[in-house]
């Protein structure tokens, strides 16, 4: 329950996200019928790209809206089906887990480094870390699914 409700509540955040990145494209394209531009228009995109990404992921994948292996695994018989997508999910998440330990040290790194973007000097980590938040979230629900898979299967 908790887990949904935060993939809820992160899904909610890259709406949001991505309707900023539309208003963005949208003043970007009137501004510049008059010659003008948004400084950093191109880097408050990317920055809110990531949002849209990392923090939609996680309800997709409760959802199981994400592109699967679905046809090979529908002609397994229901024990190794489960059983297959248990382990698949396990792996998924522990792949997830450890690049979201690799964003964090990232973010880390270019914070001490107080790196910056070069249009607008916007410090870069906290995109970095948001994005860690969105793959450790997916992480939790592949992790949550997996043993959910696992459980089935010792009902069995």
């Amino acid at each position: 329950m908790f887990i949904e409700k935060t993939a809820r509540q992160f899904s909610n955040i890259a709406a949001v996200a991505l309707v900023g990145l539309m208003l963005i494209g949208l003043m970007e394209v009137v501004m510049r019928l008059f010659s003008k531009s948004i400084p950093g228009a191109f880097e408050i995109s990317g920055f809110l790209g990531v949002f849209v990404a990392s923090f939609a992921v996680a309800e997709t994948a409760l959802l199981k809206g994400h592109i699967a292996v679905v046809f090979v695994l529908q002609k397994l018989p229901l024990r190794r089906k489960i059983a297959w997508e248990g382990t698949l999910a396990l792996l998924g998440g522990l792949l997830f887990l450890a690049i979201t330990y690799g964003s964090f040290l990232y973010a880390l790194q270019i914070y001490r480094a107080k790196e910056v973007s070069m249009t607008i000097a916007m410090p870069t980590y906290p995109f970095v870390l948001g994005l860690a938040l969105g793959l450790l979230l997916l992480a939790i629900v592949l992790l949550a699914q997996s043993a959910r898979s696992y459980k089935r299967l010792l009902r069995l």
